[in-house]
C-alpha cells in the first residue's frame, strides 16, 4: 500500500499530542474535551478547513480554539486550551527562540502542572524532555525519508499567481552511448513514465507538507498525470492514495489533455466527485472538436500551451492559465 504522505504525518501529530496531554494531565485528562480541541487544531493548522478570518496562522488557530472553549467553559476545558497554546512551540507555530530552549519550556509546563493540577513528579521534566526529543527525531526522519539524490522537482511559477507548474527531473547517470533525446523518450513513456509519477507525487506532497509546517498556506501545484494508468485499477488506486487527504486535494491538481479527458471522461468525473482536482491542457483535438466552453467548468484550471489557443471566449473564463 502506498503512503499517504500528509495524512501519516498528521496522524502521528495527533498521537503525539494525545500522549503529551495524558502525561501532563494524568487522572484529570478528559478524552472528549481533548478531542474537540485536537480536531479543531488539526483542521485549522493542517487542512485549511476553517476559514482564514485572522491575519496570522496563530491568531486564526487561537480564534477557533477559543470557540471550542466558549462551547464548554469548564476548568478542564480551560486547562486544555492553554495547553494547546503551549504546544504551538512544538509544532512550529511559535518560535522556540522566544522560550530560549526546550528545557526551560518543559520546566514551565511542569510548573503549570504543579500550580493548576497539584501534580508534582520528580522525573517529569527528564521523561517529558526525552519524549519530545524522540518524537522530533522520528518526525524529522520521516520527512528525510522522501529525499532523493536521483530526482528533483522543477517548479516554475505561473506569472502573477501563487501557482507552480511541476515536472519531475532526474539526475541519474546514464552512459554516454545513449543520446539525451533517446533517454528522455524512454523516461517519458510506458511503465517508466507511470512509475516516475509515484516519485513525483511523493515529492510534491512532501513539498506541500513542508509548506504547511513552515506556515506557508497559499501555494498551489499543477502536477503531471498519466492516462495509461487508468486501465490499471490497483496501480492508480495506490497513486491516488498518496494524496487522498483534504489539503492535498485542495492544493494539488492534475494536468490532463483534452483528448485524454474525452477518452476517459467517466473515470475523470468519478475522481472529481471524490474531491480530486484536474486541469485540462488544450490540444489539437480541442481545436478540431471545440466544445461548449461551459463544459470546462469542472476543471480547476484551463491551461493554454501557447498563444495560438487564446480567444475572446477563453479570456472571459476566470481560471485560464498560460503555462
Amino acid at each position: 500500500m502506498s503512503c499517504n504522505v500528509i495524512k501519516e504525518y498528521v496522524d502521528n501529530t495527533k498521537k503525539i499530542y494525545l500522549d503529551y496531554t495524558k502525561k501532563i494531565m494524568g487522572k484529570y485528562f478528559n478524552k472528549e474535551i481533548f478531542e474537540n480541541y485536537l480536531t479543531t487544531y488539526i483542521d485549522t493548522r493542517y487542512y485549511r478547513q476553517n476559514q482564514e478570518i485572522k491575519s496570522t496562522l496563530e491568531a486564526n488557530i487561537n480564534y477557533y480554539l477559543n470557540q471550542v472553549y466558549e462551547n464548554n467553559p469548564s476548568k478542564t476545558s480551560k486547562f486544555i486550551l492553554e495547553l494547546f497554546k503551549m504546544f504551538y512551540y512544538l509544532d512550529g507555530i511559535k518560535d522556540f527562540k522566544e522560550k530560549e530552549d526546550l528545557k526551560i519550556y518543559i520546566k514551565e509546563l511542569n510548573q503549570i502542572r504543579i500550580e493548576k493540577l497539584n501534580i508534582d513528579e520528580d522525573d517529569f521534566i527528564n521523561n517529558f524532555t526525552k519524549s519530545v526529543r524522540e518524537n522530533e527525531r522520528k518526525r524529522n526522519n520521516y520527512l528525510l525519508s522522501f529525499d532523493t539524490d536521483d530526482f528533483y522537482l522543477d517548479k516554475k511559477k505561473v506569472p502573477y499567481q501563487n501557482i507552480y507548474n511541476i515536472t519531475i527531473k532526474h539526475q541519474v547517470e546514464i552512459p554516454d552511448i545513449f543520446s539525451k533525446k533517446a533517454i528522455e523518450k524512454v523516461y517519458n513513456s510506458g511503465l517508466i513514465n507511470e512509475d516516475k509519477l509515484f516519485i513525483e507525487y511523493y515529492l510534491v506532497n512532501k513539498n506541500l507538507l513542508d509548506d504547511i509546517i513552515n506556515k506557508e498556506t497559499k501555494k498551489e501545484y499543477l502536477v503531471e498525470f498519466c492516462p495509461s494508468m487508468i486501465a490499471k485499477k490497483e496501480k492508480i488506486k495506490k497513486l491516488f492514495n498518496i494524496m487522498d487527504n483534504d489539503i492535498a486535494k485542495e492544493c494539488i491538481s492534475l494536468k490532463i489533455t483534452y483528448k485524454d479527458f474525452i477518452d476517459n471522461k467517466d473515470i475523470i468525473y468519478d475522481y472529481i466527485r471524490k474531491g480530486f482536482k484536474f486541469n485540462v491542457v488544450l490540444d489539437t483535438y480541442f481545436k478540431d472538436n471545440p466544445p461548449i466552453l461551459s463544459s470546462l467548468d469542472i476543471f480547476n484550471y484551463i491551461i493554454l500551451p501557447d498563444a495560438s489557443y487564446k480567444s475572446v471566449e477563453l479570456s472571459s473564463k476566470r481560471n485560464v492559465l498560460e503555462v
